[in-house]
């Protein structure tokens, strides 16, 4: 799908989200109508003309965004960042129907596209609102596999394999439960739940199990005053209500 807009009308025309930075499978060039995003705009020798659906295009003005290199055309209804482009620079594209897209750099970092919602709903964007570097990076512990042996990264995920089947317990309920030898056919050490936790930090869906309970904001009732004219209009009123018992 491709956005462009080559009408030169006195009325307002129609444009999407000015903030939204669209992944495009059909454009073969990043292309931007909002002059404000890009950084270092300037005229080009070389004059662009894009073919759409809409008619013919063109551009002479290019600027930067974040990793990538735009062509500025104010007339177009949406700024786009074209998924061909990024393939023959060297990026890779990780597409999930269920899930946000992940759009991988040469240089092995994630760059995370949320699903848009509404007129577009489906298609991954950034939000340069809040990304004006264009980076949205994705918190990996792939580095940290380098301070141990293979032998260990896999007996470290063992151990949080172990860990989740239990329940999760706390580290170190779980290291006095391996030292003294309680469970049966289980291989894994101390070491290995110190490691686990050098990989990958802190045991999350333990910690979000024993976090205790924040004390909700008071809600505060208010009370609004039936019209006079509405008791001399409705002299019977059937009240209706559901009784529900929470937690016992």
């Amino acid at each position: 799908m491709s956005f462009v807009s080559v009408q030169d009308k006195t009325v307002k025309r129609f444009t999407l989200y000015p903030f939204k930075l669209y992944l495009d499978s059909c454009a073969m060039y990043h292309s931007a109508f909002v002059r404000g995003i890009l950084k270092n705009v300037k005229t080009v020798g070389t004059v662009l003309q894009g073919n759409c659906n809409a008619g013919v295009s063109t551009s002479q003005e290019k600027g930067v965004y974040g990793l990538w290199s735009f062509w500025l055309n104010e007339k177009d209804i949406a700024n786009i960042l074209s998924i061909p482009q990024l393939e023959k620079d060297g990026y890779t594209i990780d597409c999930n129907t269920k899930k946000n897209w992940v759009v991988k750099t040469p240089s092995g970092k994630c760059l995370m596209f949320k699903t848009d919602t509404g007129l577009c709903a489906g298609i991954p964007y950034l939000d340069t609102r809040e990304n004006h570097e264009a980076l949205v990076l994705i918190q990996t512990v792939r580095e940290n596999f380098g301070k141990f042996t293979e032998r260990q990264v896999n007996r470290a995920i063992a151990s949080r394999d172990m860990q989740a089947r239990m329940a999760h317990p706390t580290d170190e309920t779980f290291k006095q439960m391996v030292s003294k030898k309680i469970l049966d056919n289980c291989s894994i050490v101390a070491s290995d739940i110190t490691n686990a936790r050098s990989i990958f930090g802190p045991n999350r869906p333990g910690l979000r199990g024993k976090t205790v309970r924040q004390k909700p904001v008071r809600v505060e009732p208010e009370y609004l005053g039936i019209p006079r004219d509405f008791y001399w209009l409705h002299h019977f009123v059937t009240l209706t209500a559901d009784v529900m018992l929470v937690m016992g």
